[in-house]
């Protein structure tokens, strides 16, 4: 069994969806990665035929 993976600091991830989608169609990834999602304490992000795993970055001081 292979892994389809995609990587993607997507800097902003509602701005970016409808892009991540077409990805998404054409690429079928296993696992997808996204970095700078610019989530807040209040989002809920959704992908269809996918589960979502957060985790708020640490602000370094």
């Amino acid at each position: 069994m292979s892994a389809n993976i995609i990587q993607w600091s997507i800097n902003g991830f509602y701005s970016k969806l409808e892009e991540l989608q077409l990805i998404i169609k054409d690429h079928t990834p296993t696992i997808i990665c996204l970095q700078e999602t610019n989530f807040n304490t209040k989002s809920n992000p959704a992908l269809l035929h996918f589960n979502i795993f957060k985790k708020k970055q640490k602000c370094m001081q």
